[in-house]
């Protein structure tokens, strides 16, 4: 994690290399600090283009503003009416388009812009923006089959040709943002903005994302004093960014739950959050000694999620691990079957021994002994010399064993009566 800090005016901010000091004892350190008089160049100069360089070197990375409404964040990530102000989203592009055409190697760059307002997604693009058909607040966002990502189901995802067409997708979803005027800003955003650049190598079909992400800023009502809609959305925002906060917690704290799906942001950003990227924080804060609370909270956030650590690794990593396991399961999946087919022949061996069993129980009996025979052998002799006046008929072998001693010993009438009797027995079975 990385993370810069942006100041407005230093009234109570106090600069020091890379510390910052607010009013006399709160003290936070940063990697970097830009202060108030810190051109668009230089932001872009720090935080941009080592964000594309990382994209270059095959790593997802996110650029995420947070702060304070009215410090400056939509500012710094889409600039505003002159050139020389563009913000870090349109520099980016342009960087990256001429990156990407002045190597051997061939790139295909596509772009998606969403929206989160009111806890529902958007598409900021012309072809889907508010009332379009695939839009109207339907976006959803799904998980992959293993768990572990994120995508939003109808989200379009534009190819660009050119640096050209990018740029113009860019302004027109940035101008269709849900907007509103309060007191501490005339121009106050009121939806979080994802805008993500899809750079994929042709050469070994591997795809890089970036995001730029612009959150709404966090609001005191009683300082903006906004009504109505405007309320509505500020306290959506802030309880977004407050669950934003506990996952921040949570992963800095190295926490088993991580609550993703607390919000559509949270669950948005997985993918940022979790260590599939390398992000850079950038802290936008008011100097002014009447927003002091607000700036000691929003480097606090920044200090937390500093914490986070993560091991992000090339996307070209992740896919030679992926078509590993997946070889691995497919050497699994095709041992399973085998043994799967081994356990239907045993099945049907089974049935089948069953079923003989069922028809012919000498199968499973098997042929009388020695002793059996003798014990047969005196069964008929007590049924003929009438100490007995039955004779126990088990199995269809007791039954042949039987009439073999009966042939020896017995009357022809009493002969013929076990006969028919084994004939009964055999029609049975």
């Amino acid at each position: 994690e990385t993370a810069t800090a942006l100041t407005a005016s230093p009234t109570v901010v106090h600069i020091q290399g890379n510390t910052l000091t607010v009013g006399s004892d709160l003290k936070f350190g940063f990697q970097q600090v830009l202060g108030p008089d810190a051109t668009q160049d230089r932001v872009f100069e720090q935080v941009g283009a080592p964000a594309v360089q990382s994209i270059l070197d095959g790593y997802n990375s996110t650029l995420l503003a947070y702060g304070q409404t009215g410090a400056g964040k939509t500012f710094t990530v889409s600039g505003g009416d002159d050139y020389d102000q563009r913000g870090l989203a349109p520099r980016v592009i342009s960087q990256l388009f001429s990156a990407t055409q002045a190597r051997s190697t061939p790139y295909k760059i596509s772009l998606s812009y969403l929206e989160i307002h009111n806890e529902q997604i958007f598409d900021l693009t012309p072809d889907n923006q508010h009332g379009g058909p695939e839009t109207s607040g339907a976006l959803t966002v799904m998980d992959d089959a293993s768990g572990l990502s994120t995508s939003v189901r109808g989200l379009m995802k534009h190819p660009c040709e050119c640096e050209e067409h990018a740029l113009q997708l860019l302004f027109e979803g940035s101008s269709a943002r849900a907007v509103a005027e309060h007191k501490l800003n005339r121009a106050s955003s009121r939806s979080h903005s994802v805008l993500t650049l899809y750079v994929r190598s042709l050469a070994d079909e591997t795809t890089v994302k970036l995001n730029i992400v612009d959150l709404a800023g966090s609001e005191r009502l009683k300082k903006t004093a906004s009504k109505g809609a405007t309320r509505k959305e500020a306290m959506f925002i802030n309880k977004s960014l407050t669950f934003l906060e506990q996952v921040v917690i949570a992963l800095a704290e190295g926490a088993k739950h991580i609550p993703y799906r607390q919000s559509k942001l949270t669950h948005v950003l997985r993918d940022s959050l979790d260590g599939d990227a390398l992000v850079t924080l950038i802290a936008a804060i008011w100097g002014d000694a009447s927003h002091a609370d607000e700036t000691a909270a929003t480097l606090r956030f920044s200090t937390r999620m500093g914490k986070i650590q993560n091991e992000v690794q090339p996307v070209s990593a992740y896919a030679a691990q992926a078509e590993g396991n997946e070889q691995l399961s497919r050497y699994y999946k095709g041992l399973l079957q085998g043994k799967q087919r081994q356990i239907d022949s045993l099945k049907s061996e089974l049935a089948m021994h069953d079923s003989v069993t069922r028809f012919n129980p000498r199968a499973s009996r098997g042929e009388l002994g020695r002793a059996g025979k003798e014990r047969v052998r005196q069964a008929v002799l007590a049924l003929v010399d009438g100490s007995s006046d039955r004779l126990q008929l088990p199995s269809l072998t007791f039954a042949q064993e039987a009439l073999l001693s009966l042939i020896h010993i017995s009357e022809p009438t009493r002969l013929l009566s076990i006969s028919y009797a084994v004939f009964c027995l055999k029609k049975k079975i």
